[in-house]
């Protein structure tokens, strides 16, 4: 097996979705369950998070993703169909 699921605390915590696409829409509703402070990091505008407008746990960010993105992240999700930046963010 290459990866192994764990279990993390992560309320009160910086975690980072990178993608715009439902599935990171999915994973960015997990998180902010969980406790988590998520980034939300999509190149662009898209209404699949429009319900998030004033959530306190959510912030937006409409821009490509870049490593800085991260930094003071616990956890990185990689969402989006491009394996080129999915790799990008497994890697940092």
């Amino acid at each position: 097996m290459e990866f192994l699921p764990v279990f993390l605390n992560i309320k009160g915590r910086k975690c980072v979705v990178v993608g715009g696409g439902d599935i990171a829409r999915r994973k960015a509703v997990m998180l902010v369950e969980a406790g988590g402070i998520v980034d939300i990091i999509t190149g662009h505008k898209t209404e699949k998070f429009s319900e998030f407008g004033q959530h306190e746990q959510i912030t937006l960010i409409e821009q490509n993703f870049n490593a800085d993105h991260l930094k003071g992240a616990v956890l990185a999700v990689a969402a989006t169909d491009d394996p080129v930046v999915n790799r990008a963010v497994s890697k940092l």
